[in-house]
């Protein structure tokens, strides 16, 4: 329902004013008509404005009237209305081409024209308009309410959007899924091209392909479905040449604002399921449930088709910010997109994949049902998690092992609990992805709590090294253990000659290390793996 200069020129007040340039502008919308009796007029209009002049202030001003279209296209007018005879005989050939340049429509006004009435044409249009705009939304949302009342779904909201407008209408999630539409869909693909964070503008630009056709920007009309300042989804509108636009932005914004409250009504009702499912995963690992086939049949409740053999992930926030943390944890959709990403690198049905939120992190169970490459399936899958969140979390991920038995669901939990906390440490809160078999040694040396006896065992193995301080030692005995006292590749590791890593090696023969035993060699590797976890841990 926007009014438009084309519009204008039909109106029963301008019958006879004739376009002399700047066509291609007829388009343009006005909100607002505007007189202009001083030569500084800029400061007085507004985008959408139609300005009506004689040219007066300005007439005599070579330099203003060079400079005046080209000014008034930087304030996005609508259009200009210019009246001859009384100050010039005749609009500036320089000004016409100029409005065809810029693709500004200028009217021309008979001498006899009265500007005020004119004027009174517009604003009487406008009006008009706007009370037609008002009653319409006023209608939409009577509509959409009396749905709400009834109980109304989603879907039924999309249908009877669509009957308004008289258009498809399309609804998608904040990640982009289709929820439901008004028309018959097989192929549907859309990519979100604008927009960050959990706030959006109302209008957002997407690439669209419905049915192998890729849709151009002026094929598609889109509404955000806002609550606070997260973003719940869109409406999106595929309007044809016989619909009103205008009608179509203001049904959907209508549309938005009420539909919000049935996502926030159906976000409640999963908050409430995942209540009782994290429930439920607690008295599995709790081992309150000992059927193996009573926890298969009640996780169907859940929408969960739960099966052995099963993989655990447990999943943690790295990070020392407790907000974050909690962010990631709280928010359903964090969790469904950590289902839905882990489901899809696995080429598995999502129902395959459930996630809860248990002891300060997120445990992913996986009911896997392929075993060609396991380990590495689930590691990609991994990896593409992190890589998802990496710009706003900072995800630890520990992979249990195959558990086939409910008895032994608990203990691959707890093994996958402590790897995150050990090798939280060792990375020193970076991004990873472990297993409980690469802990080695640290499995033991994590259980030990006496601090003390720890450092103490150290001294008595590593002593001149941790007292001096010595990095190149240190880094040379990491290189040793790691190549299994190798001093040929230890040497190339290190890119230094071999007869100076045998020149260091005797320095620490001479501070009482025995490199021929290979019994005090196994120490001297615990030892600086203690070490290292005890530095790690301090820092």
């Amino acid at each position: 329902m926007e009014v438009t200069v084309k519009d204008i020129l039909a109106l029963e007040s301008f019958k006879g004013v004739k376009i002399i340039a700047g066509e291609a502008g007829l388009h343009r919308r006005v909100n607002n008509v505007y007189f202009m009796e001083v030569p500084d007029i800029y400061a007085f209009i507004d985008q959408n404005g139609f300005l009506l002049t004689t040219l007066y202030p300005i007439a005599h001003d070579k330099i203003a009237l060079e400079s005046f279209l080209p000014k008034l296209v930087e304030l996005e007018i609508s259009g200009l209305g210019i009246k001859i005879g009384r100050y010039i005989d005749e609009i500036p050939q320089l000004m016409i081409d100029q409005a065809n340049e810029l693709g500004l429509p200028v009217l021309l006004l008979a001498d006899n024209a009265n500007l005020s009435l004119l004027s009174n044409g517009i604003l009487e249009t406008l009006l008009d308009k706007k009370n037609t705009m008002l009653e319409f939304r006023d209608d939409v949302h009577n509509k959409l309410i009396s749905l709400l009342l009834e109980g109304a779904d989603l879907e039924k909201l999309v249908f009877t959007l669509s009957e308004i407008i008289k258009a498809p209408v399309l609804l998608i999630n904040e990640v982009n899924e289709l929820i439901t539409s008004s028309i018959k869909i097989q192929q549907f693909r859309i990519q979100g091209t604008g927009g960050n964070g959990t706030f959006y503008s109302s209008q957002r630009s997407f690439t669209i392909q419905i049915n192998d056709r890729e849709l151009a920007v002026d094929d598609y009309i889109t509404n955000s479905i806002i609550a606070g300042r997260d973003c719940l989804g869109y409406f999106i509108a595929l309007p044809s040449s016989g619909n009103d636009l205008s009608n179509i932005k203001v049904a959907l914004e209508q549309a938005s604002l009420l539909s919000a409250f049935l996502f926030q009504k159906e976000q409640a009702v999963l908050q409430r399921e995942r209540s009782h499912l994290d429930s439920f995963v607690r008295d599995i690992l709790n081992q309150k449930i000992k059927s193996q086939i009573k926890v298969i049949q009640k996780s169907k409740i859940f929408k969960w088709d739960f099966d052995f053999p099963v993989v655990l992930l447990n999943i943690e926030e790295l990070s020392q910010d407790d907000n974050r943390k909690k962010q990631f944890y709280s928010q359903m959709k964090d969790l469904e997109m950590v289902e839905r990403i882990i489901s899809e690198k696995l080429d598995l049905p999502i129902q395959k994949c459930k996630v809860v939120h248990y002891d300060d992190g997120l445990i992913c169970f996986i009911s896997v049902v392929f075993e060609n490459k396991k380990d590495e399936r689930i590691k990609a899958a991994c990896e593409s998690l992190l890589k998802y969140y990496q710009s706003k979390y900072t995800l630890g991920i520990s992979v249990s092992r195959m558990v086939e038995r409910l008895p032994d669901l608990k203990a691959a939990y707890e093994e996958t609990k402590v790897a995150t906390r050990v090798f939280k440490v060792l990375n020193q809160h970076q991004p990873f992805i472990k297993s409980y078999q690469e802990l080695g040694v640290y499995k033991l040396i994590h259980l030990i709590d006496d601090r003390a006896s720890l450092e103490e065992y150290v001294n008595s193995k590593l002593g001149v090294l941790v007292n001096l301080h010595d990095s190149d030692m240190v880094e040379m005995l990491s290189c040793l253990i790691k190549n299994n006292f190798n001093l040929q590749k230890t040497s190339k590791e290190l890119f230094i000659h071999y007869n100076t890593l045998r020149y260091r090696i005797d320095k620490l023969r001479e501070s009482g290390i025995d490199f021929n035993n290979g019994f005090d060699l196994a120490e001297l590797a615990l030892a600086y793996k203690i070490n290292m976890y005890l530095t790690m841990a301090e820092e």
